[in-house]
């Protein structure tokens, strides 16, 4: 399946065709903080790729279910006005799908610890070198005081 890039964590609606088959697909991302948030991006665009075969494959019995670095929740809905919509590949007239198949993607959990842990770590190592630039502000300004009123600093 040849897919445009995702667009995570922005949400996206797409429509597949597949077979005779029209499906529209409304994508959404839970716990993704940025498009950061995963470690190689071309490896997730292969599991969504895959999540999207899984979900359009097993229509008739829709599961949560976990890839390396996913946890997808599908779930189905009427498409409204459906009735109203024509598709045509080339000569062939395609039928839609009657529902639209909306797939949640969250990081799976040990995935996002390792990111809250990581951005943890950068938050306290930023927060870190201000208090540390603070004080040696802090210390030069008192030097300098006591400089000024002929006192040696302690």
């Amino acid at each position: 399946m040849f897919l445009k890039p995702f667009t995570y964590p922005l949400p996206e609606t797409r429509f597949l065709h597949a077979g005779r088959s029209v499906y529209k697909l409304k994508i959404r991302y839970g716990n993704f903080l940025s498009g950061g948030d995963v470690d190689n991006n071309e490896n997730t665009a292969k599991e969504l790729e895959e999540a999207i075969r899984v979900i359009i494959g097993n229509l008739d019995n829709l599961h949560p279910f976990a890839t390396e670095h996913l946890t997808v929740f599908p779930y189905l809905s009427k498409w409204e006005r459906v009735s109203k919509l024509r598709f045509k590949h080339g000569d062939t007239f395609l039928a839609p799908y009657p529902h639209v198949c909306t797939m949640y993607v969250e990081l799976n959990s040990f995935q996002q610890s390792i990111f809250i842990v990581l951005k943890l770590k950068i938050f306290t190592l930023e927060a870190s070198q201000k208090v540390t630039s603070e004080c040696k502000e802090e210390a030069r300004d008192n030097e300098a005081q006591h400089r000024g009123k002929g006192q040696s600093p302690e």
